[in-house]
């Protein structure tokens, strides 16, 4: 049985972008770009971590690291 997805709503909402410099400078903790968003009651939503990306593709074969920095970076 295949299973469908199919979009229930789309809406646009208003969020906070917050973007700052984390890190101390080291090797273990490299100074990288963090990028936050935040609902308007104070919620964080979602955190981008430049370092977190590069972690998770460095071992991606090729082909894979490709569709995921064209689609999710």
């Amino acid at each position: 049985m295949n299973k469908k997805e199919r979009i229930q709503g789309v809406q646009v909402i208003e969020v906070v972008q917050v973007k700052y410099l984390r890190g101390s400078g080291s090797e273990k903790d490299p100074v990288r770009e963090v990028i936050q968003y935040w609902d308007l009651s104070g919620k964080l939503l979602a955190e981008r971590d430049s370092t977190l990306i590069e972690q998770t593709t460095t071992n991606m074969p090729d082909d894979l690291r490709s569709f995921y920095e064209r689609y999710f970076l």
